[in-house]
């Protein structure tokens, strides 16, 4: 099966074909056969030698390779290393990060939800509320817990009840942290943020009363379960059928910690 033809199967296909869209091999090889593929959140050069190693003919990126969407390349000692590998090997590189999004589901928040033992109702993109409430604190232990994130960050309320959860997974700028000013949802979980116009508010309001709360997890930590949901999907559907098997490599947290 040729990659070209591979990464059809993957992505939503009536969003992509309207144009616009970053989803798309990014090497000149598309026509290269595929038989083993690779699935990450970000092709670190840990992750692609360890792909490189397990033989990996393509590889499904949710981030860039060259950290642009363009993927514009600089003579920048990390993207001539990627390079050099991917041109040795022969892998080809393909994004898919507009396709889990702009579905009628966002399969990227869903990895997420699917993972808790939360009881309530998701609406398939951004809001999940709960039958019984839980503190902020419970849900930072079950996304501790649940994703195999070390230490979720708590801004805001840690005590008291949150109904209404605002899944914001990766980076989603400024507006969605302000307008919680406004509206009902009590805590939002965050991938990565700005402190100052976006966590400095919240702060303010748990401050004067309000149930307010942020919960940030990091950005690949965020969104990395969707790219291992990816390979199982990969491997359940096309394995039988066209022989093609996946495996998910894990890019780990971007932060260590002391303890």
């Amino acid at each position: 099966m040729k990659a070209k033809d591979f990464v059809r199967r993957i992505f939503l296909t009536e969003y992509v074909d309207k144009g616009g869209s970053v989803d798309r091999i990014i090497t000149d090889n598309a026509d290269r056969e595929v038989e083993r593929v690779a699935t990450c959140m970000v092709i670190t050069p840990d992750v692609l030698r360890e792909a490189i190693e397990w033989g990996a003919h393509l590889i499904v990126t949710h981030e860039p390779t060259y950290h642009k969407d363009a993927e514009e390349f600089f003579e920048y000692k990390p993207y001539i290393t990627k390079r050099e590998l991917l041109e040795k090997h022969n892998i080809a590189v393909c994004r898919w990060h507009d396709s889990p999004h702009y579905g009628d589901v966002d399969d990227v928040s869903a990895s997420l939800v699917n993972r808790m033992s939360w009881k309530g109702r998701f609406d398939g993109k951004f809001i999940f509320e709960f039958d019984e409430p839980l503190s902020p604190l419970q849900i930072a232990r079950d996304i501790r817990d649940n994703m195999g994130i070390a230490h979720p960050r708590i801004v805001g309320c840690r005590d008291g009840l949150v109904k209404k959860v605002s899944i914001q997974l990766g980076q989603r700028g400024v507006n969605t942290y302000l307008d919680m000013l406004h509206n009902d949802v009590d805590l939002l979980i965050s991938g990565e943020t700005c402190e100052w116009y976006c966590c400095e508010p919240i702060r303010d309001m748990s401050q004067v009363g309000m149930q307010k709360t942020i919960i940030i997890i990091g950005h690949a930590g965020s969104e990395r379960l969707a790219m291992e949901d990816l390979a199982n999907r990969i491997n359940r559907e096309l394995s039988n059928e066209c022989g093609v098997v996946a495996k998910y490599f894990d890019c780990g947290e971007l932060y260590s910690y002391i303890d």
